[in-house]
Formats: structure tokens, sequence, C-alpha cells
């Protein structure tokens, strides 16, 4: 066993002295690999020699969307925040407000082409989208290489869907609106039947026709329904107000604020790796040059390569 230990110390110290005998190969290529990476990486783009990555800015918004009254629920069974999330990653929409604030505008491109490109590249590398539905908060993100344009972008684009929202619903809500008319002027004519013939019976009737019992007549009768018509017309009322003012629906709860992306850490990670790559391959390079600095100490062993290198 002790043999075994000794074995072991040899070899471990064997390794740590071929560290030592090629440190200043070690040391010289990895300083001088780091020197590279961070003249290349950083010093160069200062000076135009090499282009360096162009600066990029995120600009974010957070909204609180609040829900439809419980009363009017019914009429629009929506969650604003759900349907202004999918809005805003709709190209069509997110395509409208950044045309503007385009670069360099193709003008030979077809209108399917560019939302072809807003679809795959603008939304998917540029806008983010989160929803809490627990607290109804809305964070929308965008990135662009002007801090101005970031923030003018999600001013614009957060109202303007806000609006496509008030659209959509209201256009939904035209079959309700529909089928709700039809329903009142039923119940109308229903009722004003139901009283017409109340009156005629009761005229007939030994009691006879007076003022006041025609009076109890038509307070008693249908109460509740002219009631809930009035109700309902009230909350469609209320709720075309409503969805024609979406901006009502939520709430800004931070104004848009730029801040820059890091693309420095960036570098300084590769730097990093570099670095370490570097010292690696030294280390790795200072073992290939001891065994063969071994070898040709060895008649044996370079007579077996001389042997292997002239056998056919």
């Amino acid at each position: 066993m002790s043999d075994t230990i000794d074995d072991d110390t040899i070899s471990l110290v064997d390794l740590v002295a071929v560290v030592v005998r090629y440190r200043r190969l070690i040391i010289g290529g990895t300083v001088l690999a780091g020197v590279i990476a961070v003249a290349v990486l950083f010093l160069l783009p200062m000076t135009g020699i090499v282009p360096g990555p162009e600066p990029s800015y995120t600009a974010e918004v957070r909204l609180v969307v609040d829900q439809i009254p419980s009363d009017l629920r019914e009429y629009a069974p929506i969650d604003p925040g759900v349907l202004l999330r999918a809005i805003l990653t709709d190209p069509l929409i997110v395509g409208d407000v950044f045309e503007p604030f385009e670069e360099e505008p193709d003008p030979d491109r077809t209108r399917e082409r560019y939302l072809a490109t807003v679809r795959r590249t603008i939304i998917p590398e540029r806008l983010s989208i989160a929803w809490e539905s627990s607290t109804r908060v809305l964070t929308i993100s965008w990135k662009a290489n002007d801090p101005d344009d970031a923030v003018a972008f999600l001013q614009a684009l957060y109202p303007y869907a806000a609006d496509e929202m008030g659209r959509r619903v209201l256009r939904q809500m035209r079959d309700v609106e529909r089928s709700l008319t039809r329903s009142l002027e039923t119940a109308r004519l229903t009722l004003s039947q139901t009283i017409a013939d109340s009156v005629e019976r009761l005229a007939t009737s030994s009691a006879g026709l007076t003022e006041e019992r025609i009076l109890n007549l038509v307070q008693g009768t249908g109460t509740g329904e002219i009631t809930a018509f009035m109700r309902a017309e009230m909350s469609l009322e209320r709720l075309q107000t409503l969805l024609q003012n979406p901006g009502s629906l939520y709430t800004v709860v931070t104004e848009p604020v730029v801040f820059e992306d890091m693309n420095g850490q960036g570098r300084a990670v590769r730097v990093v790796v570099t670095v370490f790559a570097a010292f690696f391959l030294t280390v790795f390079l200072a073992f290939v040059l001891q065994y063969v600095r071994t070898v040709k100490s060895d008649p044996q062993e370079m007579d077996k390569l001389r042997t292997a290198w002239l056998r056919k």
C-alpha cells in the first residue's frame, strides 16, 4: 500500500513539475490570449478599425388592466388583459405601429412580405409581453437601437392595441345587441297584450272598471319584466360607453423607461472564456512538449518511433 501511495505522490509531483517547468509558456500564452481578446473586443471597436456591436436599448412599460364590471360580463364575457396581450402580438397591429419607425424600408416589398417579416423577425427579436393574471399587470418591452424610438414605439403601441381591443369587442357585441333588442321588443309586445287582456277582463267583470283598479293592475303586471328590461338597456349602454373609451380599462403603472442592454457584459464573458481556454491549451501543450523531451532522451523509445515511422 505504501508503494502505491509513493507512486501516486511521485506521479502528482511529476505533474506539478511539468507545470512549473513550463510556467513561462503557460502564463505567457494565457496573458497573450487575454490581451488579444481585450484588444479585439474592446479597444479596436473604439478606434473604428473593427466594427463593434451596435448599442441596444430596451424600453419597458407596465399596465394594470382592469376587469370588465361583473354586471356587464354577461354581455362581453372577456378578460381585457388576456385579449390585450393577444392583440399586442398580432403582426397586423405591430406592423402598423412599427412601419413609421423602420430605418431602411424596402419600397418594392408587398404588404404580405412585410407582415411575414414582422411575424418571423420583428416580434420574436424585439417585442416581449408578460402577463401576470394574479396582479393583472401587463409588462411590454421593446428593443431598439435608439432609446427615443423605443419609448415612442411603446407609447404608440399600447393605446393603438387598446383601441383595437375596443373595436373587436364592439363588433362581437353587435349580435348581443341585436338579440337583446329583439328580446326587449318581444317582451314589450307581450307585456302590452297582457295588460290589455287584463283590462278587458276587468271591464267585463262585476266589479267594474275604475281608475284605481286600472292603476293597481298596471303596477302589478310585469313589474319584474320592466325592471329587467331597463337594467339590460342601461347595462348595454354602459358597456358600449366603456368600450368606446378603452383607455379607461387600463392604468399606466410606470411610464416607459429605457435601459441600455449590457453588450459589454457579453464581451467580458468572451474574454474570460478565451483566457481559460488559452490556459488549458498551454497546459496541454506543456505536457506534449514534456513527452517529446522525455522520448528524445530515451534511446529505446526513439527506436520504437523510428521503427513505426519506417514500417510500411
